[in-house]
């Protein structure tokens, strides 16, 4: 943290800023008048400014002016005489935090600093917070990454925890503390790779999280394959602290460089390789490129048992091609989108991906499409049964409480603190109850119960998109549309054509 004490007075500067030094552990930096100290400024960006007004050269007014058209987050302090006072005055205008009368003491130095250091924290805990939130709404497609990361390249990487062993000593209640440790092991190796680079962490659920690496575009090629090198290897690196120090094998993947605006594809592109079990195979959805129409017709159908009509679609969904390496494609792609649009339905996991993936056909050279159709047919329905005998999770009764009245009220859905009151349950225990017994978190399951809500009512003949979102509880029209495609890949007027198309 960095200070600027701009005082005229040779002797009355050089001992201030000595005690400050003393007593804080601030970078002080001090001029003699306005002019000085805006050169200052403008080269060491300091958090607080401390300046007497009358100065030769250029008044501590003046540089507080043009000081607050560079920064409005500096906090600034004048220091007066009172018969100078109401001239001060005038600078509440610039956004002036306080005024320090003259003489100034030690000690009303020391209680004036260690208040502005406090505020400065807080500002930053505050921009820095608003920066996460603004970034996960990008990650996530909420907003457009067009303006915070334009002309910057973004590499993500995908972590997911694949087990808490219990040599390690931790549980899925454990994740913010994972999170503070990976945080810590970034920041540590940040430091010693690369300056230039910024990051963002962004946590999933209890055993997924994201890292954003940026950086400016460079015009060498060579500098910016440098810096990728740097990021792949700090990556590795925080993964083998993970895995061999704190016991939590890790599943990751990481993009090259790419167009930060491109943000949410590549998010989408990569969630689905660390969600299906897929991080050791190249072959990715590219969701931008294809608008996967013909696999929800199937999915809806399937989801009806309609299985004569499946398998019609899946002998035009074959025929597109006779390569057999393009049709495993093909099945490939199917698999994946049966498998994610069945978990977003059911709420959560009954089978893991690869169970589900193995029992659909492999394609030969002598299998026709219609073959190809009728074997995945036979997989769909054998599914189907499988998934019906399975037995239903048993809940804790708050959580099947909770989620019964959250069902029961959505459009008014309370706080997880009222819960807890209402349930006679800490607070704390009840947000890791969640987690242990859902795998999401609170604010995760009053989301999906609200989008499956949505679902029904948007199947309704007539029914209002805003309607809609009003009667969820979400006064935000825009921003109901912006969760609904995020949660389902499509936006309500999209959802609502294809329903047409089923009926």
């Amino acid at each position: 943290m960095r200070l600027l004490y701009v005082e005229d007075e040779r002797l009355i500067r050089e001992s201030v800023a000595k005690q400050i030094q003393k007593m804080f552990p601030l970078e002080v930096f001090t001029a003699c008048h306005g002019e000085e100290g805006l050169e200052l400024f403008k080269k060491y960006k300091p958090e607080i400014v401390l300046t007497d007004i009358r100065m030769p050269v250029c008044d501590g007014l003046e540089m507080t002016r043009q000081i607050r058209e560079l920064s409005q987050d500096t906090i600034i302090v004048i220091v007066t005489a009172y018969a100078d006072f109401e001239y001060a005055r005038t600078a509440l205008q610039y956004q002036v935090h306080d005024f320090l009368i003259k003489p100034i003491t030690i000690k009303s130095v020391q209680e004036t600093v260690c208040e502005l250091i406090e505020m400065v924290k807080v500002k930053n805990m505050d921009r820095d917070n608003k920066l996460q939130i603004q970034i996960s709404d990008m990650l996530h497609g909420l907003i457009s990454s067009e303006s915070l990361f334009w002309k910057k390249q973004v590499i993500l990487s995908g972590c997911r925890i694949q087990e808490y062993q219990k040599i390690g000593g931790f549980t899925p209640s454990d994740s913010g503390l994972i999170l503070y440790a990976v945080k810590n092991i970034i920041e540590e190796l940040l430091e010693v790779k690369q300056q230039k680079i910024q990051y963002c962490l962004i946590s999933e659920s209890y055993n997924m999280f994201y890292l954003i690496f940026y950086t400016e575009y460079f015009h060498s090629t060579m500098q910016t394959q440098q810096i990728e090198y740097q990021i792949k290897k700090l990556c590795e690196e925080m993964v083998d602290v993970l895995e061999n120090n704190l016991f939590l094998p890790i599943a990751h993947i990481e993009t090259g460089f790419f167009d930060g605006r491109d943000l949410y594809s590549k998010y989408l592109e990569v969630e689905q390789c660390m969600e299906n079990d897929r991080t050791n195979q190249h072959m990715i959805i590219q969701m931008k490129d294809a608008k996967l129409e013909e696999e929800r017709i199937i999915y809806a159908l399937w989801k009806d048992k309609k299985f004569d009509q499946v398998a019609e679609k899946l002998v035009l969904y074959f025929n597109k091609t006779n390569s057999i390496q393009e049709r495993q494609n093909l099945m490939i792609r199917l698999s994946y989108y049966l498998y994610i649009a069945m978990n977003e339905e059911k709420g959560e996991k009954q089978l893991i991906f690869k169970e589900f993936y193995d029992s659909f056909p492999k394609i030969k050279r002598e299998f026709s499409e219609m073959e190809i159709a009728v074997r995945t047919t036979e997989t769909l329905k054998k599914l189907t049964e499988k998934m019906e005998k399975m037995e239903k999770k048993i809940l804790h009764p708050v959580i099947y409480n909770i989620q019964k009245d959250i069902r029961d009220n959505y459009s008014e859905v309370k706080l997880l603190k009222d819960y807890a009151k209402k349930y006679n349950i800490n607070a704390t225990y009840l947000s890791e109850l969640f987690v242990k017994e859902c795998g999401k978190t609170f604010s995760d399951i009053v989301t999906d119960i609200k989008m499956d809500k949505a679902k029904n009512m948007l199947n309704e003949p007539d029914a209002r998109v805003y309607e809609v979102a009003v009667k969820l509880g979400y006064h935000d029209g825009r921003y109901f549309s912006q969760l609904f495609k995020r949660c389902t890949g499509m936006t309500p007027k999209e959802f609502q054509k294809r329903c047409d198309k089923y009926e």
